[in-house]
């Protein structure tokens, strides 16, 4: 549950938000109005729900003031690496090298030791030509590599950020879960009301 994507996905939701302001606009709507004319009275159920709502609000507020980006400014994990790609495809040779040893898996130990052994040839050719052939043969494998390891690297990057538990996620989580909570005990409520009403006479 503590994860910011779960968060995103309570916040994102139309339906969600819509309700969400018309159950809390609505009881301010009536108690103004009921200064005016005494009849217009809302149950305590619905104030229940009120504060449920306030709940909401305040976590879509804090949402949105402390979300990290790589989660708030992106629709899910796929969206920030396309997009994350394009801004980082045109790195440096030398960035480059440092992503793609640092992103291959267990099945390209056989590309990362021809990367390491091409740099100590490239570092240690005695003359130009020499340098130049085995740093164009360097810079073609790294090239070949790097798409995939970027997107892994986006990946772990993502991941790691989305579950990070800091401060702002915990209080994210319990006014969430305090908002569902008081929902349920409400729903539990009325219909303990209505099996009441029918079985008593």
């Amino acid at each position: 549950m503590l994860r910011w994507k779960n968060i995103k996905s309570v916040y994102s939701d139309p339906i969600i938000k819509v309700s969400n302001f018309v159950l809390i606009g609505l009881p301010i709507a009536i108690d103004f109005l009921g200064l005016y004319n005494k009849k217009l009275k809302l149950g305590n159920s619905f104030y229940e729900i009120f504060y449920s709502s306030v709940a909401l609000l305040i976590m879509f507020i804090l949402y949105r003031s402390t979300a990290p980006t790589e989660i708030k400014d992106f629709k899910n994990m796929e969206a920030f690496i396309e997009r994350r790609r394009l801004k980082l495809a045109d790195y440096l040779p030398d960035k480059k090298k440092e992503i793609v040893l640092a992103n291959l898996d267990d099945a390209q130990e056989e590309s990362r030791y021809k990367i390491i052994n091409l740099m100590r040839q490239t570092d240690s050719a005695s003359d130009e030509k020499t340098k130049l052939q085995k740093q164009l043969e360097l810079n073609a494998l790294v090239d070949n590599l790097f798409p995939g390891c970027l997107t892994r690297y986006l990946e772990n990057q993502w991941i790691s950020v989305n579950k990070k538990i800091t401060f702002p996620l915990v209080c994210c989580t319990i006014l969430y879960i305090s908002a569902a909570i008081i929902i349920a005990i409400v729903c539990f409520q009325r219909i303990m009301t209505v099996i009441q009403n029918q079985i008593l006479p």
